[in-house]
């Protein structure tokens, strides 16, 4: 037990005390491991690469919405009349 609070201490997730066994202290980063990681030393010290675009979606969405790493996605245009078709002059001119 002594070899992983040393390998704590040197990664910076516990504070050095003496003795080592009474009451260990978290750093920071040792208490954004418990928080964030679950207690995952691996995953704190070895976090996934967060390269890529990100993608925001406003407004109303009518369809599907796919979420992934690797995702094209197509939609269907849809035409929406013009302020000219939508007044009741043109609406009465063009029957």
């Amino acid at each position: 037990m002594l070899r992983e609070y040393r390998y704590l201490v040197e990664k910076g997730l516990v504070y050095e005390r003496s003795p080592w066994w009474l009451a260990p202290r978290l750093t920071a980063t040792g208490r954004d491991c418990a928080a964030h990681k679950g207690g995952n030393v691996h995953e704190q010290l070895n976090p996934q690469p967060t390269n890529g675009p990100t993608v925001n979606f406003n407004g109303n969405n009518s369809g599907n919405v796919a979420i992934g790493r690797d995702v094209t996605q197509s939609t269907n245009p849809v035409t929406v009349p013009g302020p000219a078709e939508n007044t009741p002059a043109a609406t009465a001119t063009s029957s």
